[in-house]
């Protein structure tokens, strides 16, 4: 009979089949996966991609015609601003998200698992990039449909693009490094006030604004209610602030493993690295705009003919910078509008429309001019042979920058082809003032929305700007009155009497009795205007 057969105990060494453990990246990975669905589904950030979405959606069925026409070298920056709600969303989402185990009271739990504290940090950082690629999509789409409208013109900057996804990445690394350094949910809100009061009042006019500090704060633009300017002459140094943005994410990205117990080289070199990047780039976007840029600005502004090209349609050339050569097609409707109503030999006279840009400014070249060089542009105007040329704004897409062109045209027509650009102190009277507000408002249907919208805007009077800057010419309220009698009138009636009047109705001195006779429209009280120039 044979002997049983020895049964042996398990070494300590080897022991027997043991469950393999699982690899800390592959875990780290599904938990990443698992962290970004619950991130993108967190109320706050779908609250975020509403406030990007909902004014969209709203402006698009709204605007109509003053829809088109972008800038997108402007509309670039403007996604950005578009983007702040998501990040600052981003942030208390990944905060909130870091929180949770000392929410729950699990965070003990946490440490007797397989999966290092470091690692869960870093699943917690990479959810983030889910959320980054959302806003990247937003902006895409917002860009490509604007670039799909009529007359859209200029180009954006892939950095400037990309700047708005690099600062939702930023605010959510923030999010995720506050969690880890403070166990109170209360230190995120109040975070993401004060980034949200610091970047609203580097937006608006100020000191901030005004001041280079402002790009070291993750969303840098100029203040609203300057025209655009041609990309050539922005100087803004949107490729340093994207690396400044980069360099300051990955600085919170090893803080964050750096708290969570992570060690090793690569931390040490990613911290580096951050650092380096942040502040080399952090001094470089803070630069003065160069010598050559001051100059083109200056050039620009006051002698701009030399920068631009002209297109001839008939006796009429419009001069424009070349990236803006789209808005031709919206001034041409305004031109026609106008000198259709005018006498034969008025209309066809040589007329040059001229594009106008106040390019002087330390930060973003934009800023409204004090007044109108009309020295400077009478000159460049002889010298390249369009004496009076008509100004218009680089801003084509609102009701104002239409009621600017077509007033100015009026201006023109009415005193004279080779009249100078009117100041802040110009103010036309009687008859040429009634005249001009009713060949201005009459030109289409957006000089006319533009017309109203600054008639109940103003008191006394109204400004007709010019071509973009903070002055124009006035017309004080009886003339304005009376022009908008006159518009209150069926335009082809009117029309007919202007064209057999319009000698005496552009004569200095007609007085507005006269016009009420020529034209049969009451004449509005005399108490009205005091002294009249």
């Amino acid at each position: 009979m044979s002997a049983p057969a020895a049964v042996h105990a398990p070494s300590p060494d080897t022991g027997t089949a043991t469950a393999a453990r699982p690899a800390p990246g592959r875990a780290c990975l599904a938990l990443a996966r698992v962290e970004a669905v619950r991130l993108a589904r967190h109320p706050a950030v779908l609250v975020g991609i509403a406030a990007y979405l909902i004014p969209w959606g709203y402006s698009w069925a709204t605007q109509g015609p003053a829809g088109r026409f972008p800038v997108l070298q402007d509309s670039d920056r403007g996604t950005q601003i578009r983007l702040l709600p998501l990040a600052l969303a981003t942030l208390l989402a990944a905060n909130l998200a870091t929180l949770r185990p000392v929410q729950n009271g699990t965070q003990p739990l946490l440490d007797v698992l397989v999966l290092p504290s470091r690692h869960r940090a870093a699943a917690m950082l990479a959810a983030l990039v889910p959320i980054g690629l959302i806003a990247a999509a937003l902006v895409g789409a917002r860009i490509a449909v604007l670039a799909a409208r009529p007359g859209a013109s200029g180009a954006p900057s892939a950095f400037e693009l990309a700047c708005g996804p690099a600062m939702v990445l930023l605010l959510g690394a923030l999010g995720v490094l506050l969690g880890e350094l403070f166990r109170s949910p209360a230190v995120a809100p109040l975070a993401s006030v004060v980034l949200a009061v610091l970047i609203l009042a580097a937006l608006l006019p100020g000191r901030l604004a005004d001041s280079s500090a402002q790009w070291l704060l993750p969303l840098a633009s100029r203040p609203d209610g300057s025209p655009p300017l041609p990309a050539g002459l922005l100087g803004r140094p949107a490729g340093w602030h994207l690396a400044y943005l980069v360099g300051l994410t990955a600085l919170l990205v090893a803080a964050v493993l750096a708290v969570s117990r992570g060690r090793g080289a690569a931390l040490g070199t990613v911290a580096a690295g951050g650092l380096a990047l942040t502040v080399a780039a952090g001094v470089l976007q803070l630069r003065s705009p160069s010598g050559d840029l001051m100059m083109a600005r200056s050039e620009a502004t006051y002698q701009p003919a030399s920068r631009q090209t002209c297109e001839h349609r008939g006796t009429l050339a419009y001069c424009v910078f070349p990236a803006f050569t789209p808005q031709i097609a919206g001034w041409d409707g305004v031109v026609h509008g106008i000198l259709r109503r005018t006498p034969p030999e008025v209309m066809k006279q040589p007329w040059t429309i001229r594009q106008r840009v106040w390019a002087i400014s330390a930060q973003s070249g934009g800023g409204l001019a004090p007044e109108v060089p009309a020295a400077q542009w009478r000159a460049d105007d002889l010298r390249h042979g369009t004496p009076g040329a008509v100004p218009v704004a680089t801003n084509w897409n609102d009701d104002d920058s239409v009621l600017g062109l077509a007033g100015q045209l009026a201006y023109r027509v009415v005193l004279g082809a080779n009249v100078t650009a009117p100041t802040g102190a110009t103010v036309v009277c009687e008859a040429r003032g009634a005249l001009m507000i009713w060949l201005a408002g009459q030109a289409t249907a957006r000089s006319r929305h533009g017309l109203d919208s600054r008639v109940s805007g103003s008191t006394g009077g109204v400004t007709i700007p010019t071509g973009g800057f903070d002055s124009g010419y006035d017309i004080p309220t009886r003339a304005l009155t009376l022009g908008l009698r006159m518009l209150a009138q069926p335009a082809d009636v009117i029309a007919d009497r202007v064209l057999r009047s319009w000698p005496e109705l552009t004569a200095a001195g007609t007085t507005f009795e006269r016009v009420g006779a020529l034209l049969g429209v009451e004449v509005p009280p005399a108490d009205q205007d005091g002294v009249c120039p």
